[in-house]
This record gives C-alpha cells, sequence and structure tokens, in this order.
C-alpha cells in the first residue's frame, strides 16, 4: 500500500497569516443561498486552520460599470471563487464581458472555481455548454474547476455535504477548451 500527498489547490504562501479570498457570484435569492452554504461549509470546515474574507456579488449589478469594475477587481484577486448564475447560454452580453475583464486582471498564478450550476433544472446540452464554458474560463484564468454534479452523488458521499447541495464535489474531467473534439476511436467493436 503507498501514501500518496495531494498539492494544496490555492498556494501556501497567501495562506500565510491564515487567510483566503473567496468570491462568490450568484443571480437570485435561490441561487446566493447556493453560494452562501457552500461559503459556510468551506468556512466551518477550514475554521481552524484557516480565514476566510468573503464578498459576493449579483449578477445584475455587474450590469452598472463602476460596481463591475469594482467586482472584477475583487474577483481576480480571489483564492476561491463560487458561481451558481445559471445556464452560460442565457448570461447576458454585460456578464460575458465581465467574466473577459476579470480574467484579463486576474495575476494569480492558482486558485479555484467551484461551479455551483444545477446541471437538472436544464437541458443536458445547455448544462455541458455551461461546464465547458466555467471550465474554459478557470483554466484560462489559471484556476482548478471543480463542480457539483447531483445526478451522480452516490448517497454515501453527498450526505457528507448536506441536504443543501446533495452532491458530490468532483474534479471535472471535461477538456480545457470547448473547441475540444475527441480523437476518433481506434477501432468499431465487435462489429468491424
Amino acid at each position: 500500500m503507498s501514501a500518496t500527498t495531494s498539492k494544496p489547490c490555492v498556494r501556501s504562501d497567501r495562506r500565510e497569516g491564515g487567510v483566503l479570498s473567496v468570491a462568490g457570484l450568484y443571480n437570485d435569492p435561490v441561487t446566493r443561498e447556493q453560494v452562501l452554504a457552500i461559503g459556510d461549509r468551506l468556512a466551518a470546515r477550514f475554521a481552524s486552520e484557516l480565514r476566510f474574507d468573503f464578498h459576493w456579488w449579483r449578477t445584475a449589478l455587474l450590469d452598472d460599470p463602476l460596481l463591475a469594475r469594482h467586482a472584477a477587481a475583487e474577483v481576480a484577486r480571489a483564492d476561491i471563487v463560487l458561481i451558481d448564475c445559471g445556464p452560460a447560454e442565457n448570461f447576458s452580453s454585460a456578464l460575458l464581458n465581465w467574466f473577459e475583464d476579470w480574467i484579463a486582471g486576474r495575476d494569480q498564478p492558482d486558485g479555484v472555481l467551484f461551479d455551483l450550476t444545477p446541471t437538472g433544472t436544464t437541458s443536458p446540452a445547455a448544462a455541458l455548454h455551461t461546464r465547458f464554458y466555467f471550465q474554459n474560463i478557470a483554466h484560462r484564468a489559471n484556476m482548478d474547476y471543480l463542480t457539483i454534479t447531483p445526478e451522480t452523488a452516490p448517497s454515501r458521499l453527498a450526505s457528507r455535504f448536506g441536504n443543501a447541495t446533495a452532491a458530490t464535489i468532483t474534479m471535472s474531467a471535461l477538456p480545457p477548451s470547448p473547441e475540444y473534439q475527441p480523437p476518433p476511436p481506434s477501432h468499431f467493436g465487435l462489429n468491424e
């Protein structure tokens, strides 16, 4: 049996003093509760090791240029970004531009983008498009991409995260770009 170690998702030098910056982005009261619940669980889980500096942003506020710039600067400095703002196909042009602005302003070498967008409330194609979009954003921002996948959560693991999320937290196996095309199969199977 071999022992394994895992490397931290965020750099240890930002942990000096034990403070991590967390930014949350949400659409409405329902998605706000989801983002806050994950933030609360994160703070509770690591309360003895870290302190958190939380910043919460409702997407409707990002239509205001002054607030959008302020939010982009805060999110660009964040170690962890929690997002639950619906299917990417429904994003306004202002929100799409805002994502580009915060990526452009990001100079952190690493971090985590945690996509909390539920996949069971929209079509599979829309859910996949949203996952690709946020994974691409995370890749371009030098962040790890995490997501919640409730439809595949084993009950044993889902129970650890409570009824609010009822989900498994998994590292996404999606490709780093929406333009990705898997290679063709090397053979055709039984009916060659």
